[in-house]
């Protein structure tokens, strides 16, 4: 076999196991949310208020030593704490949320 033909395989090789990864967490991701869900409730109960880098950290590590080996070794630290942040920004949003009919409620009872 050619030097040439070897590099083509392990190319392909790679570009489908890249392929596969991103597909599987894909689908992993939707059941991770609800993980990363309970996690947070949990960081939230263990550590006390102002501790909030030993909760990031604890679900960071809590979401990284779930995940399947292979995965382990594409997604960093860096990518877990985005993605935990998205969702602890989402699930804030919804917490803060006012619905604007309340907010002309409260208006008139101090006026």
């Amino acid at each position: 076999m050619e030097v040439n033909t070897i590099i083509q395989i392990i190319v392909l090789a790679i570009i489908f196991l890249c392929v596969f990864l991103y597909l599987f967490w894909q689908l992993k991701k939707r059941g991770l949310k609800k993980t990363v869900v309970n996690l947070i409730v949990v960081a939230e109960e263990l550590f006390e208020d102002g501790e909030n880098q030993e909760k990031m950290n604890y679900v960071i590590d809590s979401i990284i030593g779930l995940l399947p080996f292979p995965l382990r070794v594409v997604i960093t630290r860096n990518i877990a704490r985005k993605f935990i942040q998205k969702i602890f920004d989402t699930i804030k949003a919804a917490l803060d949320y006012i619905p604007e009919e309340n907010l002309e409620i409260e208006d008139a009872k101090e006026g």
